[in-house]
């Protein structure tokens, strides 16, 4: 009768759980006009049976599917203001300038710049190239017109910058799996690193899954092995879950007393009764959050996070939404500290201490899963950089890169007609740079260690960094805006058909 009842318990959690992303699902179609290029609707059948026609054929159809809604939300004024601000800096910094103000520009106006712009799918992305379009060509006016008509967004294109395989999101998934285990035991760090595949493997359920140790062996940036063990001081990880759901718990706290204080309608939005009309909009805007957000709907996706980050019946986290927590945090910290959340900065800095550990090693734990699952996801993108690399050095032999441009063979300054620029320009999600960058910084040790070469190899085929530069790279964050350049510079008073004539600088 026991098990019973638990199990009816069980049931009825599991029950409630899915009327409550129903209910979310409602919620996301009612709060916003469901249209425009950040909503995307998605039916994915996810198990099949075979019936017979009719005419007695046999065919399969669908019995279960994945529900899909997604808002990706709106890139605010501050993001597009900082993406046009990097296209003017990349205009003045990467390309040669005659001293006057002509540059890329006066190439453009006169077709001598090959220009290209990719973007993946999601909305904010599109909408970040359009901004940072507008500040590279020195363009006026909105958006929409630029990118319908510099930005290339068609199938081939997303498939490249949006899309990720199977094999890659299993080998995430892997990788999230023992960054689950590593933040939810009660052990310190010090047993931990004593933890071996065995281990890991007896604890769950015979499943072989790689370790986490937090050596020096182990692909994981320096800064985030402090970082965690900074924030645990000592204590087991999970301890810092604890202290991040405490928070998350106390800034709820804060904006529910903010909702029930202030004059609200049942749809959210402030009632001005006051007799002066300007000092009450004035302190509308004092107290409102940022971009149109509502106290509610602040409200509302704190609380989200808090259920989905924390079950407190089943004492269970999920260490996946410290992501999210960490960019919800960052949101509130850049655009609502003037609401004055006496408990935010500590909500940061937990989160982002958490973030700086979860978020590189989702990608990979060791270097050698890293890569592999780098190329698994970016392998298209890859394949086409290269391709570009190629026809910047003989577009004669890459035909889908052929453009007609004036002889180049006499070296020029940029005032004269003979003088040609080639740009393309990717704008993707943060898979696809985090892949991208693994596959940068650690391919090349990893390929040394298949061949069993120490870095010193023979063939003086190293990393493509300097070591000052891969120093630098454990106190990067990747994040909005992050940008790898690849550039290829043709010394004139050599012959083009030579490969030594040519050099390829990488910028992080």
């Amino acid at each position: 009768e026991r098990q019973a009842r638990a199990a009816g318990a069980a049931e009825d959690a599991d029950r409630q759980e899915e009327i409550d992303k129903l209910l979310t699902v409602q919620q996301v179609l009612q709060s916003h006009p469901f249209r425009g290029i950040n909503r995307k609707v998605q039916l994915k059948p996810t198990a099949w049976r075979v019936v017979t026609a009719e005419d007695g054929y046999e065919c399969e159809e669908p019995t279960e599917c994945l529900f899909i809604l997604k808002w990706g939300g709106e890139l605010t004024a501050l993001g597009e203001a900082q993406a046009e601000f990097l296209g003017v800096k990349f205009r003045n910094s990467l390309y040669p300038g005659d001293g006057v103000g002509g540059g890329v520009l006066r190439l453009h106006a006169t077709y001598r710049h090959d220009l290209k712009i990719y973007s993946s799918d999601e909305g904010r992305v599109q909408t970040t190239a359009a901004a940072f379009t507008r500040g590279f060509l020195d363009l006026e006016g909105a958006l929409p017109p630029i990118l319908a008509s510099l930005v290339s967004k068609d199938k081939k294109a997303t498939t490249m910058l949006d899309d990720t395989c199977e094999a890659g999101r299993s080998g995430m998934d892997s990788s999230k799996q023992i960054i689950h285990r590593v933040l939810t035991s009660e052990d310190p760090i010090s047993a931990l690193e004593a933890r071996t595949s065995a281990d890991f493997a007896q604890s769950s359920g015979g499943a072989s899954l790689p370790p986490l140790t937090l050596n020096a062996e182990c692909a994981v940036p320096a800064f985030c092995r402090a970082s965690l063990a900074q924030l645990v001081q000592g204590q087991p990880p999970r301890q810092a879950l604890h202290r991040l759901a405490d928070l998350i718990t106390q800034l709820v706290g804060e904006l529910r007393l903010r909702v029930a204080h202030l004059p609200l309608s049942s749809s959210g939005v402030w009632r001005i009764n006051s007799r002066d009309r300007s000092l009450d909009v004035a302190l509308e805007k004092e107290a409102a959050p940022a971009n149109g957000e509502t106290p509610l709907l602040q409200l509302g996706r704190w609380l989200q996070l808090q259920k989905d980050f924390y079950k407190a019946k089943k004492a269970k986290f999920d260490t996946t939404k410290v992501p999210d927590i960490y960019d919800c945090a960052m949101y509130d910290m850049v655009h609502n500290r003037h609401l004055g959340l006496k408990s935010l900065p500590a909500l940061y800095e937990a989160a982002h201490r958490l973030a700086a550990f979860v978020v590189p090693q989702e990608y990979g734990i060791e270097a050698h899963e890293k890569v592999s699952i780098g190329l698994q996801i970016a392998s298209s993108m890859l394949d086409k950089f290269l391709c570009d690399l190629l026809a910047g050095m003989d577009s004669e032999r890459h035909v889908e890169e052929r453009v007609h441009r004036p002889d180049s063979s006499a070296p020029t300054d940029v005032r004269s007609r003979q003088r040609h620029v080639r740009t393309r320009l990717y704008f993707t999600s943060e898979s696809h740079i985090h892949s991208l960058f693994n596959v940068l910084r650690w391919g090349a040790d990893v390929v040394h260690a298949q061949d069993g070469r120490s870095d010193a190899a023979s063939d003086g085929v190293n990393s493509i960094f300097s070591e000052e530069a891969r120093a630098k790279f454990d106190s990067l964050e990747l994040n909005y805006l992050t940008h790898i350049v690849f550039r290829v510079l043709h010394k004139t008073n050599l012959d083009a058909n030579l490969p030594s004539s040519y050099a390829v600088q990488v910028l992080v």
